[in-house]
């Protein structure tokens, strides 16, 4: 048998990567997208692999591989992404043939892939509306998704956030939060309640969000009790310098657990930010079953129960890289 990381790593790290080889910067063809993630199923480090992240529009893209796919020991599942829309209405219209094309997906595939997720862009005009008025588009959204989606069906929003003293969110993030307990909420058995899908950058550098903002909004998150996935950006463990783009990266190590600080504890976002910005791989620790930045300590009991609760995924066009890198590091076995 292979060699396993630390506990602690396993707990952190467990279907943490959502594949997104279609996406840009790899932008690769279906073939090639599916190769790899059938051949990163069945890697030793498949524990790490989470969704398989295709566009509703795509879905219909990979009947060329049913035969391998229903073959495969377990099912494939995937996060499906929503076209959006510039307006609410339009919005709506656009769900309703994303969740025609994942039902026609499903059908195709039979029980031999499992659509239980779906990411999708706000309108920016419902981002700045009223409470009332996003609340009522939220239920709209929720209805259509109880009424026409899978059997379960998790949805992840997302919006440009703000800046640190002004997150401009604060509108959507409440309502995300308030209707998970609303009456209507207790109704629903195919509609997950909404999380925050925060972006951590991209193919320019205007892209990458500063710490501050990405503290503001894992703070916000935390105090609305939302689940968190991130996406764009995030390739290597720690904060670091890209020569290329000319900006600094975000780690996912750094994110990821400054999101696990932030929704265990109290942390103020600048505690957070200062995690955020921490570029010295030596003030992170891992043990056999804790990992540690300077004197805070997670458990990998801690870390499971965290992550089950709040997602706290991201989606990577590349898996090769993540898991590389932390090899290098010595966090996991060697190949």
């Amino acid at each position: 048998m292979p060699a396993r990381p630390a506990p602690v790593l396993e707990a952190l790290l467990h279907g943490v990567v959502d594949y997104a080889g279609l996406f840009p910067p790899a932008r690769l063809e279906m073939s090639a997208a599916v190769t790899n993630y059938s051949r990163y199923r069945e890697s030793e480090t498949a524990w790490m692999l989470g969704r398989f992240i295709c566009p509703a529009a795509r879905l219909a893209e990979l009947a060329p591989w049913r035969e391998s796919i229903a073959a495969a020991e377990r099912p494939w599942r995937i996060a499906a992404l929503g076209r959006g829309g510039e307006t609410a209405a339009e919005f709506l219209q656009n769900l309703q043939r994303d969740l025609e094309e994942i039902a026609s997906f499903r059908s195709t595939f039979e029980d031999r892939v499992v659509v239980d997720a779906f990411e999708v862009r706000v309108p920016a005009g419902i981002v700045s509306a009223e409470s009332d008025v996003i609340r009522a588009w939220l239920n709209s959204v929720y209805d259509l998704m109880e009424r026409q989606g899978p059997p379960v069906l998790a949805p992840s929003f997302e919006a440009k956030p703000g800046t640190a003293d002004d997150l401009g969110l604060a509108s959507l993030l409440g309502a995300l939060a308030t209707e998970e307990f609303s009456s209507a909420a207790e109704t629903r058995h195919r509609c997950l309640p909404g999380g925050f899908k925060l972006r951590c950058g991209g193919t320019e550098a205007a892209a990458f969000p500063s710490p501050a903002i990405v503290a503001a909004t894992l703070a916000a998150c935390r105090d609305d009790d939302l689940p968190l996935k991130f996406t764009a950006g995030l390739h290597h463990p720690f904060r670091h310098q890209d020569a290329q783009l000319q900006v600094h990266m975000h780690g996912f190590v750094n994110v990821l657990l400054a999101a696990l600080f932030a929704y265990q504890g109290d942390w103020t976002p600048l505690e957070l930010q200062a995690l955020l910005e921490d570029e010295a791989r030596s003030h992170f620790r891992v043990a056999n079953e804790q990992i540690a930045w300077g004197d805070h300590v997670l458990t990998a009991a801690q870390v499971s129960e965290l992550r089950e609760e709040y997602g706290l995924s991201f989606g990577s066009c590349s898996f090769d890289e993540p898991r590389d890198d932390l090899r290098a590091l010595g966090w996991l076995p060697a190949d």
